[in-house]
């Protein structure tokens, strides 16, 4: 019986403890040049929380974030004249 108390104790610890990770893929002026090679981008102030930019070849390109399960994620978007 005293062989199966340390494992029944450290069970829930194990498996209550969160995996932390966290990755930072691009950043928001290497996501522009990689939605939209070689344009200049002005940024738009429209009151909000998001950072949004006008795309001089059209379109936008709005970097935003959300509230993911433990932690906020940040992700980008552009939007091209076509939609």
């Amino acid at each position: 019986m005293s062989a199966r108390w340390p494992a029944f104790i450290a069970a829930p610890l194990a498996l209550s403890l969160p995996a932390a990770h966290a990755t930072v893929y691009l950043s928001a002026e290497q996501a522009q040049q990689s939605l939209f090679a070689g344009a200049s981008f002005t940024p738009a102030d429209l009151g909000r929380r998001e950072r949004v930019w006008r795309v001089s070849q059209g379109g936008w390109f709005i970097v935003d974030q959300v509230l993911g399960k433990h932690e906020l994620i940040t992700y980008a978007l552009g939007i091209d004249p076509q939609g």
